[in-house]
């Protein structure tokens, strides 16, 4: 019994922890924001904040500005332990936002060939032999009503790749857990 009320304990430290500290920290960013303006206006640090990010994004082809994040990028990518939050932030971040969408090859993979269980998902990487797994490639798959999913390691030959559907119906109808309408039309590009 106590061992069962710990693992509850720890999973739902690991559901309920990142959310908290996420909104804690952006509050704390927030707050912070608001006291260094002298205007006694809920939210407009949340305004400030938006408005800096969107100049950032404005500037962000300057060359000074291209150093800057230069230098950053190399001292948090030098700092051990760092390296590995920035790292897979900054590639998980890039993957949803970047322009080359990572997530556009949607596949269909057999999970258990005995009782015929499949998911989908999409192929994050197709060349595994680095990490010494020949003829194994990367599948993520996205977990429903949630902003996470799960990496899996499988044979090529347990993905089917899906032909004639977009990733974003692909997406949407995972991400929903299975209620999007995939007889709609996909919204116009």
């Amino acid at each position: 019994m106590l061992g069962k009320l710990l693992r509850y304990l720890l999973q739902g430290t690991l559901l309920v922890a990142p959310i908290t500290i996420t909104v804690y920290i952006i509050f704390i960013i927030v707050s912070k924001i608001d006291a260094l303006i002298p205007v006694d206006i809920p939210g407009i640090g949340f305004v400030s904040v938006m408005s800096i990010l969107v100049v950032v994004g404005m500037l962000s082809d300057t060359i000074v500005l291209k150093l800057i994040f230069a230098s950053l990028e190399n001292l948090l990518t030098k700092t051990p332990g760092v390296k590995i939050i920035y790292s897979s932030l900054k590639d998980l971040i890039g993957a949803f936002a970047n322009k080359e969408n990572r997530f556009k090859y949607p596949v269909l993979i057999t999970v258990n060939k005995e009782t015929g269980l499949k998911k989908l998902g999409f192929i994050s990487q197709e060349d595994l032999s680095a990490l010494g797994l020949e003829g194994m490639v990367a599948v993520y798959l996205p977990h429903s009503y949630n902003f996470s999913g799960n990496m899996f390691v499988v044979p090529k030959e347990s993905v089917e790749p899906l032909k004639d559907v977009s990733s974003t119906k692909v997406m949407k109808f995972i991400v929903s857990g299975g209620m999007t309408n995939v007889n709609e039309e996909d919204e116009k590009k």
